[in-house]
């Protein structure tokens, strides 16, 4: 309805595809040796964002770079674990067992 108010035509696929397609990588399970790193936070599901969207999302915690894992997962590294904190205390689902 609002489209056709203003003489436009809705696009279901604005950046070009289903949003409900799957994720270009299959998620990763962490493995029982993995690295604790405390200054960064995983993140899956990042396929149609940009490092400077991520970045930018981010830019009140002092975010310093993201490692790309793959297509679909990074790592966000921030300037410090402090930083870290803030963002899972913000951001961060808790897990129900």
């Amino acid at each position: 309805v609002r489209c056709s108010k203003f003489g436009t035509d809705m696009d279901p696929y604005p950046y070009g595809e289903d949003l409900q397609a799957k994720f270009c990588c299959e998620r990763r399970e962490v493995g029982l040796g993995a690295e604790i790193t405390p200054d960064s936070v995983h993140a899956h599901g990042l396929d149609r964002l940009s490092t400077h969207e991520i970045m930018d999302y981010f830019r009140d915690y002092a975010p310093s770079y993201v490692l790309w894992l793959d297509d679909s997962s990074a790592n966000i590294v921030f300037s410090d674990v402090a930083n870290v904190s803030r963002v899972l205390n913000l951001f961060a689902m808790p897990i129900r067992l």
